[in-house]
């Protein structure tokens, strides 16, 4: 999520799809149907995580009994397996849903006792970096190609920067500030110099 991938983009994730290179851990992320895979560099951290459980599903695959018709290479094992109807086992052919990715996310938001104005939503991580990445004087088309959406929908995204906001604070500043003294007990007279 922290790299503004959908949930469908999520469940897509094979294992084929991670790997590390010189410049760190990475994932080849399918943003556009048809076209090559964006590859998106993670945190150091992420990075160790996200190998460590890799090859967790790659040891787990390889003890799993798995009928000879399902067989997969492991680099098209999916990143979250879907799970089995039996509760603690997962069907290591088969990702999860997008469905079950929301499902997810929407459990650790309540386990946190975030209030509801901050759950976590896939969304929410996609404004953060598109605002991040407009602060950060990044191009409408470089956040595009970022979040993978078409041109037009990134202004959806790119919320109130720090900026933004003092440009609104400073245009509303003059306006307000005849209030303000109003409620200092000051005489506001429009176009004249304000009294005591």
């Amino acid at each position: 999520m922290g790299l503004g991938l959908r949930p469908s983009e999520i469940a897509a994730l094979k294992i084929g799809n991670f790997h590390q290179d010189h410049r760190g851990y990475a994932l080849d992320v399918q943003k556009t149907p048809g076209r090559l895979p964006k590859k998106r560099y993670l945190l150091p951290d992420i990075g160790k995580v996200l190998e460590h459980h890799v090859k967790q599903i790659v040891d787990w695959y390889r003890q799993a009994s798995v009928p000879k018709g399902k067989w997969l290479p492991e680099a098209d094992l999916p990143i979250f397996p879907a799970p089995n109807d039996d509760s603690d086992s997962y069907d290591y052919t088969r990702p999860q849903t997008a469905t079950a990715i929301w499902a997810e996310l929407k459990k650790v938001s309540t386990r946190l006792k975030l209030p509801s104005s901050l759950g976590l939503d896939p969304a929410r991580f996609r404004r953060t970096i598109a605002a991040m990445a407009a602060y950060q004087s990044y191009s409408s088309r470089v956040i595009a190609e970022m979040l993978g959406p078409h041109y037009g929908d990134v202004p959806q995204y790119v919320q109130a920067t720090p900026d933004i906001v003092r440009k609104i604070d400073e245009a509303l500043d003059s306006k307000f500030s005849k209030i303000a003294k109003a409620f200092k007990c000051r005489i506001v007279k429009s176009g004249k110099k304000d009294k005591e």
